[in-house]
């Protein structure tokens, strides 16, 4: 998966090369550029397995998508022995392999019908956008301006509204579910009020 974080670990400019989070710790500053891009990829496809419900709709799938974890805790463990090239080079490649399934994955939930799928897409494409920009400018292929240095930025903002409107989807049905489920168990009790009002009848009857 493409993070903000995996952007700072693959710089391309000099000043990039020259930016560290935490300027003061070096060393907390060298592994963060391995570890939090792979944390992050973790979680994000964690989120998204959780969020789309994927253990529901591709069973399967949702159980092998958890072997990506293995390269990513791999690259963390290469960049800790200081094989920081070939970490940098696994971690990417998984990431890759990350965003693909999560945006496959979001496609295919959407076939399902499920609607939160349709928010959470379109604000994942949303944000893949936003880094490619970044990244483009970087390299020198977009000009440098107001609008392409903050474009990760605005991708993650307008992921982070379209998301919202991803949870409140799914709050929705979350309470149709629930009010089916307290329709069904109303059902349920007339139905088992009249067996026994009938029963209490017959009862009465054969007293009589």
């Amino acid at each position: 998966m493409v993070t903000k974080e995996d952007v700072v670990a693959e710089p391309f400019t000099r000043k990039s090369r020259s930016f560290t989070p935490w300027p003061n710790t070096p060393v907390i500053s060298r592994f963060s550029l391995f570890v939090f891009p792979a944390l992050s990829t973790i979680t994000g496809m964690a989120f998204m397995n959780v969020f789309l419900q994927t253990k529901k709709y591709f069973p399967k799938i949702s159980k092998l998508s958890y072997l990506f974890v293995i390269p990513l805790v791999v690259s963390m463990i290469l960049g800790f022995l200081g094989v920081n090239k070939t970490s940098q080079v696994l971690m990417e490649a998984t990431s890759g392999l990350v965003s693909a399934y999560m945006f496959s994955i979001s496609g295919l939930t959407i076939k399902k019908g499920y609607k939160p799928a349709v928010f959470f897409f379109i604000a994942w494409v949303v944000f893949l956008v936003g880094v490619f920009a970044f990244i483009m400018k970087d390299i020198g292929n977009l000009p440098f301006n107001n609008f392409t240095r903050y474009t990760m930025q605005i991708g993650s903002a307008i992921e982070t509204v379209l998301l919202s409107f991803a949870l409140g989807a799914r709050i929705n049905i979350y309470k149709k579910e629930m009010l089916e489920a307290l329709k069904k168990n109303e059902e349920m009790i007339k139905e088992r009020n009249v067996i026994l009002e009938q029963k209490v009848e017959e009862r009465t009857e054969e007293l009589n």
